[in-house]
């Protein structure tokens, strides 16, 4: 049995991931429709701004809307990085 299809995964006695129908070889198939599918307009914005054309102005705003959204990932990680490599340890 592979490591990603362990029992925690999978139930006991589970054969699905030798088959088309597991979790892995489904992804792959939608990866591999996504990459050789024909353009749709509908879905996706083909004509959205490229990030690299951006002038200072319109840079700053797109990081700090990166920033923003994910701001309370980073004070989660900043936490967690103080107390579990000890710059401000817990124990005296």
């Amino acid at each position: 049995m592979p490591c990603f299809a362990s029992g925690y995964v999978f139930p006991e006695n589970e054969e699905k991931y030798l088959t088309n129908e597991s979790t892995q070889a489904k992804a792959l198939k939608s990866m591999l429709e996504r990459a050789v599918e024909g353009k749709n307009s509908d879905l996706y914005d083909y004509d959205a701004g490229n990030i690299n054309n951006y002038n200072s102005v319109e840079y700053f705003f797109e990081r700090s809307w990166i920033v923003l959204t994910n701001l309370p990932d980073y004070i989660v990680r900043g936490t967690l990085f103080i107390i579990f490599y000890g710059i401000i340890p817990l124990t005296a």
